[in-house]
């Protein structure tokens, strides 16, 4: 049993997102098979993509789940805490960063699983969304 926020998780099963798999359909059928904590595709610090189509579908069934945990993907501190806010206001009740992804056109650029070789940047990035959110905030690595 562990516990992040208000959320209490008994049997400690969760799904992280696949990117092109974890579409609310699938979020929904890992919960059938006990999934307690089910992460969402993530989803950019850009806020220009938030109305996109592929972000809006990304997000269609919040509704149906809880927690509602949002995986943001980003590197500028300030942007990430932007994203983090928006989304708190759309009804994320968890913001996950994810600094695990190892796709290389990600890590050329600098981010996502490249920030675990700049600690500084990466704790920015991790205090700005803490201060920005009152909502729970974990890691990917």
């Amino acid at each position: 049993v562990f516990t992040i926020g208000k959320f209490t998780l008994h049997q400690g099963i969760g799904l992280t997102p696949l990117a092109g798999l974890t579409d609310a359909p699938f979020r929904r059928l890992c919960r059938s098979f006990g999934a307690e904590w089910v992460v969402g595709e993530m989803l950019s610090s850009n806020l220009r993509l938030s109305r996109t189509y592929k972000s809006l579908q990304r997000r269609l069934h919040w509704c149906e789940e809880s927690p509602v945990v949002v995986q943001l993907l980003g590197e500028n501190p300030k942007e990430m805490a932007e994203a983090a806010r928006y989304y708190e206001g759309e009804g994320a009740d968890v913001i996950d960063l994810n600094f695990g992804c190892p796709l290389k056109k990600f890590v050329k650029e600098g981010g996502r699983s490249a920030l675990l070789r700049d600690l500084p940047r990466m704790r920015a990035v991790i205090e700005a969304v803490k201060q920005a959110v009152t909502v729970p905030v974990t890691v990917k690595t």
